[in-house]
């Protein structure tokens, strides 16, 4: 196997701030990335035009202050960077002032730093107009999600976007085998790596908050972002309506990505608890409390290419799993030990109800770790090293 060399320099273009609310693939994979190279961290480029929305004006403060900011030092070898874009990515001049300022902005940090022929490792299409102009030795495109079918997205213009970056990159990345067939770039290799856990942090387990723990069982868990393009809101509103008895409760921000979501109707029930963002490192604790945990996302455009994170997180916790059929967990669709699959509100419960009364033994709750171990950043992390190492060592050739 090939090693990757000590010491790269790594332009990361990635989908979040840094400081996000919680962990994504971006975050697990260049903070350890961090321990042995130095990374310019390009913060989130966005991908649509904001509106009023307090979540939206946040993010544009955010971001001013970190464009006053500059370069400035991250975490072990991480260095951040907020370049300011225009938010209009299917308009021509936009992207022509688009890419003169995030060239210069990047150009100016590399300087800097004094980076020389880094990985350009692009995690967002609106990136690709780096392809090219860094002197980067290799370029990676690293899919997480069906970035163009995401709300109040312009379509056309992140798809025409990934098309070029399609195109000009040497490696990709995807985490989903819907991404996988979808995004074959017209040169280089391509790798079906699904999102895995930081399985020790969940297995550790943690004190349960207060907040939860005086509520009465059974609780039913639910922890990220409830966007209504994401989580299918009529279904968790019946089975909560249904089952008074149950208590849902909902760990996480309230339409990230979609400001349109409208939970009032769920959280007017007497039984739905919603607590809000936790910090990543107080997760594990509440999925403690938890009876059953919960994946209820839409078969939709977006979701059908979706690998969850927080599925391997809930099984590394030991915890029964119900889930809509995604298409990224087919493979667990025929062992309900590790996560029952449900299509509409009625099965749901059923598949609830099951999880509550046969999945509390001990073999169960080691077998569901033990599945999670398999699929940890430990094991996952020398996968994707190796195979940049491979892709380094075939353009020397």
């Amino acid at each position: 196997m090939v090693e990757l060399p000590e010491g790269l320099d790594i332009v990361c273009v990635a989908p979040s701030d840094w400081s996000s609310d919680a962990p994504l693939n971006v975050h697990h994979v260049m903070g350890r990335l961090a321990r042995r190279h130095r990374i310019l961290y390009v913060e989130s480029l966005g991908l649509r035009a904001p509106g009023a929305s307090g979540r939206d004006l946040g993010k544009i403060t955010r971001r001013l202050r970190g464009w006053f900011r500059g370069l400035r030092p991250g975490p072990d070898g991480l260095h951040l960077l907020s370049p300011l874009v225009l938010p209009w990515h299917g308009n021509g001049f936009a992207r022509a002032v688009n890419r003169r300022l995030l060239l210069g902005a990047v150009r100016r940090a590399m300087s800097r730093l004094e980076m020389r022929a880094p990985l350009l490792w692009i995690f967002l299409p609106t990136g690709e107009s780096l392809v090219g102009a860094l002197g980067e030795r290799l370029v990676i495109y690293h899919c997480v999600d069906a970035y163009a079918e995401n709300p109040g997205v312009d379509r056309e213009a992140i798809l025409a976007l990934e098309a070029r970056l399609l195109a000009r990159c040497d490696l990709v990345l995807t985490t989903s085998r819907a991404l996988y067939e979808e995004k074959r770039p017209a040169r280089g290799v391509s790798h079906y790596l699904p999102n895995v856990a930081d399985s020790a942090l969940f297995a550790s387990g943690g004190p349960v908050p207060p907040e939860l723990a005086s509520l009465p069982g059974p609780k039913l868990g639910y922890v990220g972002n409830l966007a209504a393009y994401k989580v299918d809101l009529p279904l968790l509103t019946r089975v909560a309506r249904e089952h008074p008895e149950w208590q849902l409760c909902l760990v996480g921000p309230v339409g990230a990505g979609d400001p349109g979501t409208d939970v009032r109707r769920l959280e007017s029930l007497s039984n739905v608890h919603s607590f809000g963002p936790r910090p990543h490192s107080e997760l594990p604790g509440w999925v403690s409390g938890f009876d059953v945990c919960l994946i209820p996302f839409q078969i939709t455009s977006s979701t059908r290419a979706s690998f969850p994170l927080k599925f391997y997180e809930y099984m590394a916790a030991g915890k029964p799993i119900v889930s809509t059929p995604l298409p990224a967990l087919v493979d667990y669709s025929t062992r309900p030990e590790l996560c029952r699959m449900a299509t509409d509100a009625e099965s749901f419960s059923v598949a609830v109800s099951a999880a509550l009364t046969e999945d509390a033994d001990s073999d169960s709750i080691a077998l569901r770790r033990e599945e999670a171990l398999r699929h940890g950043w430990d094991t996952r992390m020398p996968e994707i090293e190796a195979i940049v190492a491979a892709a380094l060592e075939e353009t020397r050739r």
